[in-house]
C-alpha cells in the first residue's frame, strides 16, 4: 500500500435535468449525471510524503470545471477534467465523456473523513493523497475520524501505511440494485473483524464469489484463500460509500455505475448507464467492376458514375453480367430470390 497526494478539477455548470431536479443533479453528456458539489476545496497540490505521485488541480470556481494533472515518478501520467462527488466518487472526463483513470491508476476516490484522495494502482498498491499547504508541507497525516492511533492490531503494508480493523458485521446482509436484477449476498464467517463471504448474482445466476473485506477508506478487498483478486464478470471494480452506506460497482467495458443498497434502501446517488454504440456494418473490401463505366471499386457505390454495386450470390460470389439476379445461382444452385 502506498500513499499519494494530488490535485483535482471538475466539469462546468450544466443545465438542470428534464425532471426539474436541478438542485440535486447536473448533466455532463448523455447518461452522465453529476451532483453540484462545490469543487473549490479540491484545488491545489496533492501528493504523497515522498512526492512519488503528484496531482495538481486547477479550479475554475465553485461548481465549475477543474483540470487535473497527474504525474508519477516525476513523469506526466495524464491530464483530464475532474469532478468530485459528495459520496467520494471521482469522475474524470474529456470532452464531456467519462474516461477511466489511465495507467498507473486503476481507481481514484476521495475519502471525506480523511480529507484525502485514495488512489488504487494497477499494481494493487493503494496510495493516500494529502493536500500540500502553502509552506510546502503536507496536511495532517492520514487518520480517519474517530480511529485510534496505529498499534499492533493494524494491518500494515509499508511504513506509515495501514488499514484499520473495521467491524465487518454491518456489511452482512443482502445488497441489491434498484431494479433487483443484481443482488449481492454477504455472509459473516466469524467475528466482527473477520472477512466475509460475498456472492454476486445477476438475474438469479451466480456471477462472482469471493472472500471480502471492506475498509474505512471505501476500498473493497477480495480474495480466494490467501490470493488477492479483482472482481470480474458484470463488475470490473467494487467499492463502498460510507456517505450513502451502499456499495457501487463499475460495469465492465466502461458501461456505467450501479449502486447496491441494503435491502433495497434509498440511495442519493443515481445509477449511470452508458448507451452502447450501435455496431457499424463491416464494409466489404472485395473489388468489383462497374457494369456501366467499367471502373474497379471496393465500396458500395461506383466512384466514377455512382452506380450501385450489382447484386451477387452470397455463397459463391457469382455476379450476373447484366446486374439482374436469377432465382437460382447458376454456379452453386443457391436460391437468390
Amino acid at each position: 500500500m502506498m500513499i499519494l497526494w494530488g490535485m483535482t478539477g471538475c466539469g462546468s455548470r450544466k443545465e438542470p435535468t428534464p425532471d426539474g431536479d436541478s438542485q440535486n443533479q447536473m448533466l455532463d453528456g448523455p447518461g452522465m449525471v453529476y451532483t453540484p458539489e462545490d469543487q473549490t476545496p479540491f484545488a491545489g497540490t496533492w501528493r504523497d510524503a515522498d512526492s512519488i505521485v503528484v496531482l495538481e488541480i486547477e479550479g475554475q470556481g465553485a461548481y465549475e470545471r477543474s483540470r487535473i494533472k497527474a504525474s508519477a515518478g516525476g513523469e506526466p501520467a495524464f491530464e483530464a477534467e475532474i469532478w468530485v462527488h459528495a459520496a467520494g466518487n471521482v469522475r474524470l472526463t474529456q470532452d464531456h465523456k467519462e474516461i477511466p483513470p489511465p495507467e498507473p491508476f486503476r481507481t481514484l476516490t476521495f475519502n471525506t473523513a480523511a480529507n484525502a484522495f485514495v488512489a488504487y494502482l494497477a499494481s494493487e498498491e493503494i496510495l493516500l493523497l494529502k493536500k500540500e499547504k502553502k509552506d510546502g508541507a503536507l496536511e495532517d497525516s492520514f487518520k480517519l475520524s474517530g480511529a485510534p492511533n496505529p498499534n499492533g492490531d493494524y494491518v500494515r503494508d509499508g511504513d506509515g501505511m495501514f488499514y484499520t480493523p473495521e467491524n465487518q458485521a454491518p456489511f452482512a446482509g443482502t445488497w441489491q440494485s434498484r431494479d433487483g436484477s443484481i443482488v449481492m449476498k454477504v455472509e459473516r464467517s466469524g467475528g466482527p473483524d473477520k472477512k466475509s463471504q460475498m456472492r454476486l448474482l445477476v438475474n438469479g445466476e451466480t456471477d462472482f464469489e469471493a472472500e471480502m473485506w471492506v475498509y474505512s477508506t471505501g476500498h473493497v478487498e477480495l480474495s480466494r484463500g490467501k490470493e488477492k483478486l479483482s472482481i470480474s464478470g458484470t463488475f470490473c471494480d467494487l467499492r463502498f460509500s460510507t456517505v450513502e452506506n451502499a456499495f457501487y460497482g463499475y460495469l465492465t467495458g466502461n458501461r456505467g455505475t450501479i449502486w447496491l443498497t441494503k435491502d433495497g434502501a434509498e440511495c442519493g446517488e443515481k445509477d449511470v448507464i452508458h448507451a452502447e454504440q450501435p455496431r457499424q456494418p463491416e464494409q466489404s473490401t472485395e473489388a468489383w467492376v462497374c457494369l456501366g463505366c467499367k471502373t474497379e471499386n471496393t465500396g458500395k457505390f461506383c466512384t466514377e458514375c455512382g452506380a450501385l454495386r450489382p447484386a451477387a450470390c452470397g455463397k459463391c460470389g457469382w455476379q450476373p453480367a447484366d446486374g439482374k439476379l436469377s432465382i437460382y445461382c447458376p454456379e452453386c444452385g443457391s436460391r437468390l430470390k
